[in-house]
């Protein structure tokens, strides 16, 4: 009955989607240094800041769009 009222959740998909969730993040966190390493190297501190910061804009937007479709995944197998 919580299922279907999507007040709970099955412990499987939960942790598929964690694990996904972590997998996302890992690969934006390695993407994030593997592209800032480089221009934040000749950057002066000024400018290493406008770097990092519009990366991290990046990095959560791309975190915030993974929880949406998460939460999406979750509610469609709980249905």
């Amino acid at each position: 009955m919580a299922l279907r009222q999507q007040r709970s959740y099955p412990l499987d998909a939960i942790q598929r989607e964690a694990q996904s969730l972590g997998g996302t993040l890992r690969a934006a966190l390695e993407r994030l240094v593997d592209q800032t390493a480089p221009l934040v190297a000749h950057a002066d501190p000024a400018g290493r800041e406008s770097i990092l910061r519009s990366a991290v804009v990046d990095v959560r937007r791309t975190l915030r769009r993974e929880f949406v479709g998460a939460l999406r995944r979750l509610r469609r197998s709980a249905a």
